[in-house]
């Protein structure tokens, strides 16, 4: 695809009671490190990065039976959250990589 990812991880590498409770999952993933209360902005940054890609994302699922997810990873210890927002273009991207789409928040 030409883009390195920032952390990836095969299914076998994980411990093997992970594997046996299906917990375990090879992932590649991109990276977007962003002091900032809205989402919008590392989401963007991260379909800029990809919006290139669409038809190799697609071809590389279908080759391999792949399933993209954008998942966005909260880390906070304030007492303010992030705002939340999906726009349309967020929306679009997601489905035209027919990606799930999630949210990890951790205190």
């Amino acid at each position: 695809m030409g883009i390195s990812p920032t952390k990836a991880r095969k299914e076998e590498d994980f411990p093997i009671q992970s594997i046996k409770t299906g917990v375990a999952k090879t992932y590649w993933c991109i990276e977007i490190k962003e002091k900032n209360n809205e989402i919008i902005i590392p989401f963007n940054k991260l379909i800029n990065i990809l919006c290139e890609k669409v038809k190799t994302i697609n071809s590389l699922c279908d080759e391999f039976d792949l399933i993209p997810s954008l998942i966005v990873t909260i880390y906070t210890n304030e007492d303010v959250l992030p705002i939340i927002e999906l726009t349309k273009d967020i929306i679009s991207f997601a489905n035209s990589i027919n990606a799930e789409v999630g949210f990890d928040l951790y205190r």
